[in-house]
């Protein structure tokens, strides 16, 4: 995946380097964006809630804010019905954390859960139209560095969970 990432600072076009990742290097390559947006990165992170396991590919977090990110190595078929399926399952994962950010909090350098604020949203390989399902973000990887550069000012668009003290997630529309 380094070769590859040093590709596009020789400057390859992103979108060619990154279909020749596989789907973890598509993770890494991701983890990258957000490191050089200033996001601290937490890769495949497993949350056990409700005697059930879930996986977030990449939880980025920038002080109280964490953006939880499905990382979707699909090159073709993001049909609307595909995208919205996706988006469901990464907002159950988030709502996941969001009940036990108690107990994650400190793996995550997190210690006051008062003003955590928890996104949803989905990295995709290919470009699509959809730009957001629910208020989650669909942000095709081209797009990737653009949106987290801005990505304090799209809050008040976005599908927000915040975290309770009596561990159920608030969902702020």
């Amino acid at each position: 995946v380094w070769f590859r990432c040093g590709s596009v600072r020789n400057g390859a076009r992103l979108e060619r380097v990154s279909r020749y990742l596989d789907f973890r290097e598509f993770e890494d390559f991701s983890a990258e964006a957000l490191r050089a947006n200033a996001f601290k990165v937490y890769l495949r992170f497993i949350i056990k809630h409700g005697g059930e396991r879930h996986e977030i590919d990449l939880i980025g977090r920038r002080g109280q804010h964490m953006i939880c990110i499905d990382c979707k190595h699909w090159s073709h078929g993001l049909s609307f019905s595909r995208l919205s399926g996706a988006v469901e399952r990464q907002v159950e994962r988030t709502k996941a954390l969001g009940m036990e950010l108690s107990r994650y909090g400190p793996r995550l350098g997190i210690g006051d859960l008062s003003d955590v604020v928890l996104v949803p949203a989905l990295v995709t390989l290919a470009d699509t139209d959809v730009r957001a399902v629910c208020r989650v973000p669909v942000i095709p990887v081209l797009r990737l560095t653009s949106f987290l550069a801005e990505f304090d000012l799209y809050l008040d668009r976005m599908l927000v969970i915040r975290p309770e003290l009596n561990g159920d997630p608030l969902e702020t529309r």
